[in-house]
């Protein structure tokens, strides 16, 4: 495909664009769920050390369990929800999918996380609520605060939104 027929792709709505109070009500949701995403990863990582720290397999167990109710019932749902307002937003505005650098990074950042959550971090839960390796546990807690500093850094591109359009957009 030739570069002006992707410009042209780039310009296309898939979704119509979105009237001023459905994006300002999709943008609060989109917010919410984006917070609400990296507040979760934070008490993760906090219920993650507390585990490690304790000796008491009671404690151990109770905070697994926790961990798992978190995951599967508060944030799976909340990350898909980021995820699709993101998507409807940029498609729905004049953003665009890929017409700015900094909304590919942030898309790139939340393809990343999710995927990876699914495929690395989701398969090892079991092994978390058995009481798995230190190492396990280790691993994830890495993996958790890496995705913290990911998401803070998505945060931070959503507030400044440096480096400008892409070759696509300009044509």
């Amino acid at each position: 495909m030739g570069v002006p027929a992707a410009a042209t792709i780039a310009s296309m709505t898939v979704v119509p664009r979105l009237p001023r109070r459905v994006r300002a009500a999709l943008l609060t949701v989109h917010v919410a769920a984006s917070v609400g995403w990296l507040g979760l990863d934070g008490a993760l990582i906090t219920l993650e050390v507390t585990g490690l720290r304790s000796d008491v397999p009671g404690i151990r167990a109770g905070i697994a369990t926790a961990m798992a109710a978190l995951v599967c019932r508060v944030l799976m749902p909340v990350v898909l929800i980021s995820l699709t307002s993101g998507l409807t937003l940029t498609l729905g505005t004049s953003w665009g999918l890929v017409r700015h650098w900094w909304l590919l990074a942030k898309s790139g950042i939340a393809v990343v996380l999710s995927a990876t959550g699914l495929m690395l971090l989701l398969p090892r839960l079991h092994q978390v609520l058995a009481g798995g390796s230190e190492s396990v546990q280790t691993q994830t807690l890495a993996a958790r605060s890496a995705a913290v500093v990911l998401l803070l850094t998505a945060t931070g591109l959503s507030v400044v939104k440096p480096w400008g359009k892409t070759r696509l957009a300009r044509r």
